[in-house]
């Protein structure tokens, strides 16, 4: 029976692992080339990089495919992230381990590798010496491997200086310096492995604190030993252990270099752009990466902590309960004998749900908590002061957002300053404060310039300023206002 073990395996990964569903999504090749051009210098890109990038290809794919849809760049790339292709934090976009797998696959079909190599084994042969030296205990044995090694090098040390010199063919060369970047690139690949165990870990203890969290202390000592957990496993440990040694400056400026001057010699022929430039930016690439997980591991934690301190553990703890009973009913009808078409007197008015497996439930993440420390707490006063008042003729930012989108959708796109000229400012900075907000919430493409606005108070002064140049377009605005977060 195993083989149907193995079956249902199978059909669930089908059903629900995200690189499968890659592979088998309708546009799939389309899916995979934009995905891999548009990381094909940086492992990290900007939400608006990436969207300026996908509107100038979404726009020539149209053409040659004749495809009417108005579907936008920003719509793709939520999707993307909605499905786990691709991963947002801080404004940033990465490819998932998901995604890398399907990229790999894909590529592994039409560019396979010649089978066992001299480099494969030779690979093989250093590391079983150095483990059989390293787990050696016995000194006399250690200094005998040394005396040997240092016999080797003697021997290459004499041939040199008789003048006998080795060159590797062109086929090894090739084979040697394309091992170097595969060994290179499956660092990259391992960090989004990382990040899916970070954001496991992070799922089991939500579920861990739903089933079992009864009290502040408990979950306290949950969150504790997550932290724990976190560096305990073993891709934990490995990053650990290969973050130390990514720290030694000595040993990373010596690989860099090294990598430098290797690309500057003729072996460099056999590799090809994107390969060429992945490796003179390898020790920039892993530093960066490094980074991004110490980044999702504190803001992981720090989700956690907001959710412990919210209500929303209690509410889950509920709904646990809920379908705890409805359980035990079911349980209690199919001993009663009670037939599976009888129509029973029972309703659960919470809406639908639909669930093949318990991998398939996703626990949304909270909102990360609004933390300020500066702030100081004051008893109300019964009475309301002047400086209230005068704020209470504020601006309305989303009467704002409408008028915005409506004269997006007469004019076409325009930046702040065209926006401001249609609708004048009539309560000064606040005001120009909030395009500039509504510019940032809906993601509007940022030219990395700026432009000077001249608007009044309300008391008619005039004043100038200077603010990043946004270009906006009526696509930007999500179709409910009431989910923009301003």
């Amino acid at each position: 029976m195993s083989y149907l073990n193995q079956y249902a395996t199978y059909k669930r990964l089908l059903d629900e692992h995200e690189a499968w569903s890659l592979l088998k999504a309708n546009n799939a090749p389309l899916i995979l080339v934009l995905i891999q051009e548009l990381f094909i210098e940086s492992n990290e890109v900007s939400f608006t990089q990436a969207r300026i990038y996908l509107d100038a290809k979404l726009n020539q794919i149209r053409e040659f495919l004749r495809d009417e849809t108005k579907v936008s760049a920003r719509e793709y790339l939520y999707q993307w992230i909605k499905a786990g292709w691709i991963r947002e934090l801080n404004n940033q976009l990465n490819k998932t381990d998901a995604c890398d797998i399907a990229l790999r696959f894909v590529q592994s079909l039409d560019q396979r590798e010649s089978g066992t190599t001299a480099s494969d084994l030779q690979i093989v042969q250093d590391a079983v010496k150095k483990l059989i030296f390293d787990i050696n205990q016995n000194p006399e044995e250690k200094i005998a491997l040394l005396k040997q090694q240092k016999a080797e090098i003697d021997e290459q040390i004499l041939q040199l200086e008789q003048g006998v010199v080795t060159n590797l063919s062109e086929l090894q060369q090739k084979e040697r310096i394309t091992k170097i970047y595969q060994l290179a690139a499956k660092l990259s690949h391992d960090f989004r492995l990382i990040e899916d165990e970070i954001l496991g870990l992070d799922q089991q203890l939500r579920r861990n604190m739903l089933e079992h969290g009864e009290n502040r202390g408990s979950l306290l000592r949950q969150l504790l030993e997550h932290e724990d957990l976190m560096l305990e496993t073993n891709a934990g440990q490995a990053f650990e252990s290969f973050f130390n040694l990514l720290s030694q400056t000595t040993h990373c400026d010596e690989l860099h270099q090294q990598l430098q001057f290797l690309l500057q010699q003729s072996i460099a022929q056999h590799l090809d752009k994107k390969q060429t430039l992945y490796l003179s930016k390898l020790i920039h690439e892993l530093v960066k990466e490094s980074q991004r997980i110490f980044d999702i591991r504190k803001r992981t934690n720090e989700s956690l902590r907001h959710y412990m301190q919210s209500s929303s553990v209690m509410d889950g703890a509920r709904v646990t309960h809920l379908i705890q009973q409805i359980e035990q009913t079911a349980m209690q009808l199919v001993q009663q004998d009670v037939p599976i078409k009888i129509n029973l007197d029972m309703y659960l008015n919470v809406g639908n749900i639909s669930a093949f497996s318990p991998l398939s439930l996703k626990i949304r993440a909270p909102d990360d908590a609004l933390i300020r420390p500066e702030l100081e707490e004051r008893k109300n006063h019964q009475r309301v002061s002047q400086n209230i008042l005068k704020h209470l003729d504020n601006v309305q930012v989303k009467v704002l957002v409408h008028t915005i989108q409506q004269r997006l959708q007469q004019y076409g796109s325009m930046s702040l300053s065209k926006l401001i000229q249609l609708q004048p400012i009539e309560k000064g900075l606040e005001e120009l404060v909030a395009y500039v907000r509504i510019a940032k919430a809906v993601k509007a493409t940022h030219l990395n310039q700026t432009e000077q606005i001249t608007f009044k108070d309300q008391n008619g002064a005039r004043f100038e300023a200077k603010v990043p140049l946004y270009l906006l377009d009526v696509t930007d605005f999500p179709k409910n206002i009431d989910h923009l977060v301003i």
